[in-house]
């Protein structure tokens, strides 16, 4: 019985958020909630192409088979659909997460089973209403997905360490986990630095040294890992085939090792300058309240207190967890890394579920211990709490952020590249810099509207050689040979190849080759004059 009620609060708790998900989900491509890299990742998609570094293979692999099976309008809405999904099952699987850990304290079997289902309950609906969360999981992007694997790990862990516990097997388990660990990694690497704390923790048994060693040396979950890692495969295989969108062409060693270590990102890796890291400490503090307010910051700071004493090991790996993908995310130069904190804002509500099961204890004793108690006092008391503390985290944030999350009739990007497209006319040259001019106009040229056959040219790919490749592949009367003389030779030779031929327009002015031409606004976009 327990566990179908769990089961059914679970399935509940899925149908609700994912009907807000879908319902706020942006219908095509959308600059908000940092979702510009969207562009790029459907066109990659919808071409079996290879997007940016590093390659993103499982998100590209799913969302052929989603959209396949939900041919519900463009393929943009059905990755916000496909997000909405996932979200929503890393929403479910966090509850279900969070009843095992609270019934595994020692003071919860003191309150009602009904009791803890709700703690549970606001526990999960507070992270699904986060902020940060919400963003992701209705737009073109991989973190919902990303959530949803880390959910999935964290319920296997729990259950393989507590199958070891009670001396049964859990190799099955520990074959999956890496199996998972290798297709999330084809995901988003930075699941590898949230779950690995956790990984040790799980394997962390009190068996002596020579039982660890011997359940740390097993092979069999590092097959499964490099089972999972063989989604890779499918970059290469896909660059094979010579498609519009392949960075870095992975069909080489060089260009797989390009694409892998994401090289052209390597430098904003820790490059956030020493001056600025307070700035950026007290941005990673304001997330967190941004996040859950207040009232969660406190419950959760008292779940800390409370892991401490009755599942150290658990905290310690959840707090190692935190810290590895902080470190990370403040150190990483980037407007939209705070991002990376979706997986540290799961940890820290397993933290707020312990705390409000600590809250909920305390109030039992102070009513068991006033005299002529009413039968109805305590469940009256508990329903009131948890109804206070949903009103004042998850529906503070859901009033709050309503209708800056919802993105359902959101069509800037999208009338942009419209736009765009019409004023520059079949055959066209379109030079593009930004992420959000670029993948938006990669998007509406070669997915929704490629019988235009209009070149939309990435200025900054222009030092490429790959990308040259693959111009002059794809557009051979409109590429000429690539200059060897640097970049701001490469961009003036297409200008000047094209110019009088074709017409030839820019979306953002730029002093380079505004000394040697006039540009006419025409829209959105500049014309080169001939």
């Amino acid at each position: 019985m327990t566990g179908r009620a769990d089961g059914a609060i679970a399935g509940g708790i899925f149908a609700l958020t994912l009907a807000v998900y879908a319902a706020t989900a942006a219908r095509s491509v959308t600059w908000e909630h940092s979702g510009a890299d969207g562009g790029d990742l459907l066109t990659a998609a919808a071409g079996w192409g290879v997007p940016h570094p590093t390659g993103y293979p499982t998100y590209i692999l799913l969302l052929r088979v989603f959209s396949w099976i939900v041919p519900a309008g463009e393929i943009a809405f059905r990755a916000s659909l496909m997000s909405a999904l996932l979200g929503a099952a890393a929403v479910a699987l966090l509850y279900l997460i969070l009843i095992r850990i609270m019934r595994a304290l020692p003071e919860a079997v003191r309150l009602p089973p009904a009791v803890l289902r709700g703690a549970a309950f606001t526990g999960a609906i507070a992270f699904a209403f986060s902020r940060q969360f919400w963003s992701q999981a209705n737009i073109p992007e991989v973190y919902a997905l990303n959530a949803a694997f880390f959910a999935v790990l964290l319920l296997l862990l729990l259950t393989s360490k507590s199958r070891r516990k009670e001396g049964r097997p859990d190799t099955v388990l520990r074959v999956l986990i890496g199996l998972v660990i290798g297709i999330g990694l084809g995901n988003h690497l930075t699941l590898g630095l949230a779950v690995l704390p956790f990984v040790v923790w799980s394997l962390w048994t009190p068996r002596g040294w020579e039982g660890r060693w011997r359940l740390w040396l097993d092979w069999r979950p590092l097959a499964g890992l490099c089972a999972g890692l063989a989604v890779y495969a499918y970059p290469p295989i896909a660059s094979a085939r010579g498609p519009v969108i392949n960075w870095g062409h992975p069909d080489t060693w060089e260009g797989f090792r390009w694409m892998i270590s994401g090289s052209i990102y390597q430098s904003y890796a820790f490059g956030v300058a020493a001056s600025h890291l307070p700035t950026r400490l007290a941005s990673w503090a304001d997330f967190f309240m941004a996040q859950f307010t207040a009232i969660g910051l406190v419950l959760g700071a008292v779940g800390i207190t409370v892991l401490w004493e009755r599942h150290r090991g658990l905290l310690l790996a959840g707090a190692a967890s935190v810290l590895l993908v902080s470190i990370y995310t403040i150190g990483y130069q980037t407007r939209d890394s705070f991002i990376y904190l979706i997986l540290p804002f799961m940890v820290f509500t397993v933290w707020i579920g312990a705390g409000l099961v600590s809250l909920l204890i305390t109030v039992q004793g102070v009513l068991a211990g006033r005299p002529g108690k009413r039968p109805w006092a305590a469940p009256a008391t508990y329903a009131g709490i948890l109804v206070a503390v949903l009103l004042a985290v998850p529906g503070f944030s859901a009033l709050t952020n309503a209708g800056e999350m919802d993105l359902s009739r959101d069509t800037e990007a999208r009338d942009f590249a419209a736009d765009a497209v019409t004023t520059a006319g079949p055959g066209a040259v379109v030079l593009a810099s930004t992420d959000e001019h670029l993948f938006s106009l990669w998007y509406r040229s070669l997915v929704l509207e490629p019988e235009t056959d209009i070149l939309v040219v990435s200025i900054t790919h222009l030092q490429y050689d790959w990308y040259w490749e693959d111009l002059r592949r794809h557009a051979p009367g409109r590429v000429p040979e690539m200059p060897r003389t640097g970049y701001g030779a490469a961009l003036l030779a297409m200008v000047r190849h094209n110019l009088g031929a074709v017409p030839v327009y820019v979306t953002f002015l730029h002093e380079l080759y505004d000394a040697k031409y006039t540009l006419v606004p025409d829209g959105d976009l500049f014309r080169f004059k001939p």
